[in-house]
């Protein structure tokens, strides 16, 4: 499963906005919500940094 489609099922099972994903990221910027919404479209890819928050935040999900 790619990052996208992780994102997306996190998003899903935990019934979260864009907005929420971006508070939890500590996604900052004009407009964090777009950037999650394209990330999880894979529109864009995100940065290094935000790789590995995002993988730190799936794999506590995947321990619950």
């Amino acid at each position: 499963m790619n990052i996208n489609d992780s994102l997306k099922a996190y998003k899903a099972d935990n019934k979260l906005t864009y907005q929420n994903i971006a508070d939890k990221l500590g996604v900052t910027g004009q407009n964090p919500r777009q950037t999650i919404r394209r990330w999880v479209l894979g529109m864009r890819t995100p940065k290094k940094e935000y790789l590995t928050r995002i993988e730190t935040l799936l794999d506590e999900f995947k321990k619950r």
